[in-house]
């Protein structure tokens, strides 16, 4: 009974209290606030189009073209696929060289559309690539077109030699244009003859603003000398090159050069007896060749020359430039797969028929490289007869005292006829160089320096 009647007296107080929902709404500013449901909003980050198009310049140049392309709009990847970028980049490395480094970057803005241009450098030229982007960072369109570079003849060049002459050497299919300067005066004149360093040169063998053998030919001439020069096989005939089935260094280089003095010879102004040939680099490194072919000749002039196998002096010229910069991801890939390309054209029993893209640079193919494992140019130059001078700068980073030139002093060492001649502050072009030597001295305006005129004047004329 007692607990019932405390049970009665409690009940009406705990009803009297209510539900949560019985009591009067609070205040609005004691009202807790419920909160929103989170939503799951994909953010872009901007894209930094200046990089893109650095990454993407790069990409092309060093061949890794996917990755530039993967960039493109749906519209220009149909239009420009990556075998045709690939295809378009490949004839700019043919004349150009090898990728070096980026240069400036140029932007330009039209309307929503963004436009940079970026400066490629190659190892005998300079190239733009445009690319325009979209308002979402894409790559809409791009196109390439060779960087303007302007020369002035050097100071010790008169304003014109006697004649200047238009000629075409050898034969059809490969008959190559030229020129030939002769001084004025009376004759006969002696000559020289000027050979290429590897790659596709003109001519002038231009390279960015610098044209060492336009120099050669002016400041000689001036001095009494003729000079033949023509463009190189692999430039004139360079969509044809790919085509012939065994081309050697002989094709490349030898040949042209033997016809070059066949057709010497016949020019009456000139002394039969005085024609010379002058080798640059690789021109040097074959001039024992064409030295069989032209037994007659006045003397020879190598410049610069290679004497260590052109894979492995390709190796160290790429590790060398690699040293003197930032680490680069896209370089390192390409200096290991000349590595391994290089190892590949050393193999004395390399098939003929390995494919270009198999060997170092990725343009000759087996027979080229079975070819220069069976020369041997110490060999070779031990049996010239002809007066030759070795010519060469201290501020030469393409060749190594130690693996080009010490090669040849031994080779020609018991040769009463030869003689050594080192200029000083000079690069492998034979223009100015100072600091620590690199290819930045190519890029500057330049000329052969006059020392290097006057002391193969001297030889040529002797």
């Amino acid at each position: 009974m007692r607990l019932f009647t405390v049970f009665s007296l409690l009940l009406p107080l705990a009803c009297s209290q209510g539900s949560p929902d019985d009591q009067p709404p609070l205040p609005p500013a004691q009202r807790t606030a419920r909160a929103p449901r989170p939503r799951h909003v994909k953010v872009t980050p901007p894209v930094d189009l200046e990089a893109r198009a650095r990454t993407s310049a790069q990409a092309a140049a060093t061949g890794h073209t996917a990755d530039m392309v993967s960039h493109f709009t749906p519209a220009l990847a149909k239009r420009m696929p990556v075998a045709k970028v690939s295809a378009q980049m490949r004839k700019i490395t043919v004349l150009t060289g090898d990728y070096l480094s980026l240069g400036m970057v140029k932007r330009i803005r039209r309307g929503k559309m963004q436009v940079y241009v970026v400066k490629v450098i190659f190892e005998r030229g300079i190239w733009d690539l445009v690319l325009t982007f979209d308002a979402r960072g894409r790559i809409e369109d791009f196109f390439s077109r060779p960087t303007a570079t302007s020369w002035r003849p050097p100071a010790y060049a008169r304003p014109a030699p006697a004649q200047i002459i238009a000629v075409r050497l050898g034969k059809d299919p490969w008959a190559l244009p030229g020129e030939l300067t002769i001084p004025s005066g009376k004759g006969p004149f002696p000559s020289v003859i000027l050979i290429h360093d590897r790659g596709a040169w003109d001519m002038d063998e231009t390279i960015y603003s610098q044209k060492p053998f336009k120099d050669l030919a002016l400041g000689l001439t001036a001095r009494g000398v003729a000079v033949l020069r023509y463009e190189k096989r692999t430039r004139a005939h360079a969509r044809r090159i790919g085509t012939v089935p065994g081309f050697s260094p002989l094709e490349e280089t030898v040949l042209d050069a033997a016809d070059a003095f066949s057709f010497l010879e016949k020019i009456p102004a000139l002394d039969p007896h005085r024609i010379h040939l002058l080798g640059h680099g690789w021109g040097a490194y074959v001039l024992p060749l064409i030295a069989e072919r032209t037994p007659t000749a006045g003397g020879y002039i190598l410049w610069a020359p290679r004497g260590q196998h052109p894979a492995q002096a390709r190796i160290r010229r790429l590790t060398y430039l690699a040293g003197l910069t930032a680490a680069d991801t896209q370089q390192e890939r390409m200096l290991k797969l000349e590595r391994r390309r290089s190892v590949r054209a050393m193999d004395k029993d390399l098939p003929e028929v390995t494919p270009a893209h198999e060997l170092p640079g990725g343009r000759f193919s087996g027979a080229y490289w079975r070819f220069l494992a069976g020369y041997d140019p110490m060999q070779s130059a031990r049996a010239l007869k002809s007066p030759t001078l070795l010519i060469h700068c201290d501020g030469d980073f393409e060749i190594s005292p130690k693996e080009d030139l010490s090669p040849w002093k031994r080779a020609l060492k018991g040769t009463t006829k030869f003689r050594e001649k080192i200029l000083r502050g000079c690069n492998h072009l034979g223009s100015a160089q100072s600091g620590t030597p690199s290819r930045d001295s190519y890029l500057l305006p330049g000329h052969v320096q006059e020392p290097f005129i006057k002391d193969l004047t001297a030889f040529l004329t002797r």
